[in-house]
């Protein structure tokens, strides 16, 4: 899949609407064409499975509008950058001639003011994280965020049922992306305006404060500074005759060369270079990785994407009229008559859905205790709840489901299969049970019809 994680973003979009919406009426076609794309897919990461059966789907190309919107938004905020950096650099470093550029004011604008705002910005990342503020300010921030991108994109990055974790993750990625876009810019933009007045001014460093600063503190501050670049770049690290002789005063008698104080700039360059474009680069470079990550991890999450890897990864699950399979041990003699592999796993009738004796026959949100130790010592870690596919979704099954996923172990696959009526399964009673179980926000539950052997 393309390394550009804003049409990696838009491609997830676009592969769960495929999924809400599929082209085959009949789940038989969709189930024959998935094991069929399934077998020819070698890795075994679930992201990359998805990825490879979504390319290998000849579908017409969709308008990559979502793409379009934040490459938009990054572009704004790296021109805001380069000219945010040469506006600010050309104020800091213009040079009247009356008294050298000072110093400690350079750097607190290029380089103490900018690590501020990251530190307010990590700190409330911290606190977002920590006390989870989905309804106070992150939150306000988050959703504003993701309705404008909606607005503009003309998609929908969500069911509109609540807010996925993993959807807050990629907001905050693509966010961290666009702004670290913007730092970087910035601190080309500086050292551009500083390489241009470098070679077309004569400019003079010094410093200067209120404070009483003696010349051996500010030497040892350069000595700090100058580490990464000391050892190989010895000329970026000024002399301590050059630190004491660029020492001034806004009044008084000056006791500094200027024709000397235009050394200072190798260092006051690796300065920008080191401690400014360097981390930032640095910022970027995990902010797109985060961002790559954090789009497969919201691909994965959601129902329809679960159900899509049950097919491409296992053999077809068919049911024999005279005989459905309810225990590992039924399934594997169904197996040998079909010739087929099914997966195991716990199955149960909630309201009489399947007539088989042998099923358990659950009726209501309570658990009978036998079936709940089973559910927490259930392996493999599958569910299959049989449902009648023409009964609206109730609350009952809500809780049962929910508290089926709390008593089994980490992982449970739980898939609600749709008993059909009279041998058809109405595909809007689909739909309703796909809305209904997307509501819950847990990506391993999901609606999947019956399919009859044939």
């Amino acid at each position: 899949m393309t390394s550009n994680a804003f049409a990696r973003l838009n491609a997830a979009v676009d592969i769960h609407s495929a999924l809400n919406h599929p082209t085959q009426a009949d789940y038989s076609e969709l189930v024959e064409r998935d094991r069929a794309i399934g077998a020819g897919i070698t890795t075994s990461d679930p992201a990359d499975r998805v990825w490879a059966w979504w390319r290998s789907l000849d579908t017409t190309p969709q308008p990559k509008r979502l793409q379009q919107v934040l490459e938009l938004m990054a572009l704004g905020f790296s021109l805001a950058g380069l000219i945010c950096g040469a506006s600010v650099a050309g104020a800091a470093l213009a040079y009247r001639g009356d008294y050298p550029i000072n110093l400690l004011t350079l750097f607190a604008l290029l380089l103490l003011l900018p690590w501020a705002a990251f530190a307010a910005g990590v700190l409330f990342r911290l606190i977002y994280r920590w006390r989870s503020l989905s309804s106070g300010t992150a939150g306000a921030v988050r959703s504003l965020v993701i309705t404008g991108v909606e607005r503009f994109a003309e998609i929908e990055l969500q069911y509109r049922l609540g807010q996925s974790q993993t959807l807050s993750d990629v907001t905050h990625a693509m966010v961290s992306r666009i702004l670290y876009g913007f730092a970087v810019t910035f601190y080309v933009a500086t050292i551009g305006v500083l390489l241009a007045y470098v070679a077309f001014s004569d400019l003079a460093f010094g410093w200067s404060s209120t404070l009483q600063i003696e010349s051996a503190s500010i030497e040892g501050w350069v000595r700090a500074v100058s580490l990464p670049w000391s050892g190989w770049l010895p000329s970026a690290v000024p002399s301590q005759e050059l630190i004491e002789q660029s020492q001034f005063a806004r009044i008084g008698v000056q006791t500094y060369d200027a024709s000397k104080l235009g050394a200072w700039w190798p260092f006051v360059l690796m300065t920008l270079i080191a401690w400014g474009l360097a981390p930032r680069l640095v910022l970027w470079g995990i902010a797109v990785l985060t961002l790559r990550r954090s789009v497969d991890a919201f691909l994965l999450d959601h129902p329809l994407v679960s159900a899509l890897l049950d097919r491409l990864a296992q053999p077809e699950l068919e049911y024999r009229t005279d005989a459905r399979p309810h225990h590992p041990e039924a399934i594997t003699a169904a197996a040998n008559t079909t010739g087929q592999t099914l997966t195991p796993g716990l199955i149960i009738s909630w309201n009489g859905a399947s007539q088989v004796p042998e099923v358990d026959q659950v009726y209501n949100a309570t658990l009978a205790e036998p079936l709940r130790e089973r559910l927490r010592s259930l392996s493999p870690t599958r569910l299959h709840v049989h449902v009648k596919s023409w009964e609206p979704p109730v609350l009952e099954l809500n809780d049962l489901l929910l508290d089926a996923r709390q008593l089994a172990p980490d992982g449970t696959i739980i898939t609600v299969v749709l008993e059909p009526l009279d041998g058809a399964i109405d595909q809007q009673d689909v739909g309703v049970w796909q809305h209904a179980l997307a509501r819950l926000g847990d990506a391993h539950i999901y609606a999947q019809p019956a399919v009859e052997a044939r």
